[in-house]
């Protein structure tokens, strides 16, 4: 992929991050496939079901227990096999448990951006590369 479409998608992905109704945290992910098709989008947020109070978000303890993290929702919404997928995020690089969890078994490409002064990608098959 050219790095036309990735500054797209990290773009895109810092646009849906300022839908999360959490007012600290303001995380997005887009994930695509091989030829530049949006597979699925999503912020972080408390689950489908789970009613979205202030209190919730405030109480760092009881937010932090129940919130799922951009990049799960974005898997959860997928709903097929994401394998040769690239995940893009913003602005943050995917927690440990995030990233175990797609570097596992799904995604060829993981870039993310560190939110100032442009663009820092965090590409590898394995993680590892900086």
């Amino acid at each position: 992929m050219s790095e036309k479409w990735d500054r797209r998608f990290l773009e895109l992905a810092k646009h849906i991050a300022q839908w999360s109704k959490d007012p600290s945290i303001k995380s997005g992910s887009v994930i695509t496939d091989g030829k530049n098709r949006i597979i699925s989008t999503c912020y972080n947020g408390l689950p489908q079901k789970v009613e979205d109070t202030e209190n919730r978000y405030k109480n760092r303890e009881i937010k932090l227990s129940i919130i799922i993290h951009c990049e799960e929702n974005a898997i959860l919404f997928a709903k097929q096999d994401l394998t040769g997928c690239t995940l893009y995020t913003w602005p943050f690089m995917s927690c440990s448990k995030c990233a175990y969890m797609h570097a596992y078994n799904w995604y060829v490409q993981y870039l993310n951006c560190n939110g100032f002064n442009g663009f820092s990608y965090k590409s590898s098959d394995t993680f590892t590369k900086v």
